[in-house]
């Protein structure tokens, strides 16, 4: 699987990919800057954390369509990213609000 982060660059026309991922901007601070220090499969479950969901479960939705996770997997994968400093110095809005979310 290979997955894309658009962060408003231009990508060559040759460069394609099968699932593009785009963080979105303003509630958390702007975009994740320092991504290059994170695996694909680390910025795709962040990107999907950063999007506002409407209903409960979209998230776990779209991280079994995009990245094949079982809900319980996602959330194991996502709690272990968001205790790495390297996430923090990236996000720390963004890890800061999910770790809020976490500990309720």
């Amino acid at each position: 699987m290979e997955i894309a982060l658009d962060l408003g660059r231009e990508r060559p026309p040759s460069a394609t990919s099968s699932l593009e991922l785009v963080l979105p901007q303003g509630r958390d601070g702007g975009t994740l800057a320092g991504l290059g220090e994170l695996s694909d499969l680390d910025r795709a479950l962040l990107a999907i954390a950063a999007e506002p969901h409407p209903g409960d479960g979209e998230q776990e939705r779209r991280a079994r369509a995009q990245l094949g996770l079982t809900a319980t997997g996602y959330h194991q994968l996502l709690n272990d990213l968001i205790d790495r400093p390297e996430t923090l110095a990236i996000g720390p809005l963004l890890v800061a609000r999910l770790r809020r979310l976490r500990d309720r």
